[in-house]
């Protein structure tokens, strides 16, 4: 079974002022809208299919990073498919106070996803 490397990337164009804690809460975002699909018995039963959860990687004030290591193609079309939801959209713009001309971008090149 083939493991998927998964990049988030959160950049601004103008007046970013990112620090840690937003990497952080970055990774923590990504975790929750992929690991909000499983219920309490599958995270019992060690049934998340996931190596590493999403860390911060880089940050700068106009750029956050974060990576993690899905467990299954299937695993990164969840993640992907959470990922690319209207609602985490619309929460990450929010979020990361995100602007026009901003950009959000999720890539996974082994296992084809994008976002």
């Amino acid at each position: 079974n083939i493991t998927c490397s998964v990049a988030v990337q959160v950049q601004k164009v103008a007046g970013g002022n990112y620090t840690r804690d937003d990497c952080d809460r970055l990774a923590l975002f990504c975790n929750v809208v992929y690991l909000q699909q499983y219920n309490m018995a599958q995270y019992a039963q060690g049934g998340v299919p996931t190596i590493s959860p999403f860390t911060c990687q880089y940050h700068a004030k106009d750029n956050l990073i974060v990576l993690a290591e899905l467990a299954s193609r299937e695993a990164n079309a969840e993640f992907f498919e959470a990922f690319n939801s209207t609602f985490s959209w619309m929460l990450m713009a929010q979020s990361f106070d995100l602007h026009c001309g901003d950009s959000v971008q999720a890539v996974s090149p082994a296992c084809g996803g994008w976002g």
